[in-house]
């Protein structure tokens, strides 16, 4: 498994990236919504977590390596794989987005943003949704605070319009510098002061 690499962007397509790992050049496949990113990392050194890739077509041997700035994103293409219907290359392809606003959309089940990505239709998305929401589990997720009061509180900020990752992060933060809150409206408070 190769879980890493890191070299030097050598070039930018739409759907991929060309890696100089020292002792060979890799064509990686990323997410359409990196293109921008990568191009200004032309000659810089980079690390991507990868997602290796087989497939058998036509008695032949295929194999893809998917590269990612960051664990979050990795998460969510491996989730769209678990779609029935969504492979590799097609998990990507809805990857035109940021993934915290992927996420929100399939948590929040927006089904109009994720139609308007190439290739899902309505009920793709409805599929997206009904398999996704609540399952991605990114790094920030892992990392938050839960049980008691945090969930309490989770629902409250939800439910007050923060989207999930500024969720996630604002509990992280308020846990890290005063501990656990006493009520839901201590969360809040110190949240909205934080904020203001």
């Amino acid at each position: 498994m190769i879980e890493t690499i890191t070299g030097t962007v050598l070039g930018v397509s739409e759907s991929s990236v060309m890696i100089d790992i020292g002792f060979v050049n890799l064509g990686v496949l990323i997410p359409p919504f990196y293109q921008e990113r990568m191009a200004e990392c032309i000659g810089s050194e980079i690390t991507l977590y990868t997602h290796l890739s087989t497939t058998i077509s036509s008695n032949k041997l295929n194999i893809s390596l998917m590269g990612f700035v960051d664990k979050a994103d990795r998460a969510l293409f491996r989730s769209l794989t678990q779609v029935p219907g969504i492979g590799d290359r097609a998990a990507l392809a809805v990857m035109q987005k940021p993934t915290n606003e992927l996420i929100d959309a399939i948590n929040t089940g927006r089904v109009d943003v994720l139609n308007s990505l190439p290739g899902v239709g309505v009920k793709k998305a409805r599929q997206i949704i009904t398999t996704l929401a609540g399952k991605i589990v990114t790094e920030e997720v892992e990392r938050a605070p839960k049980g008691g009061i945090w969930d309490d509180a989770r629902k409250a900020l939800s439910a007050l319009g923060l989207s999930t990752r500024e969720v996630e992060q604002a509990l992280i933060r308020l846990r890290d510098t005063i501990g656990t809150p006493e009520t839901v409206e201590d969360v809040i408070k110190h949240i909205y002061q934080e904020r203001s």
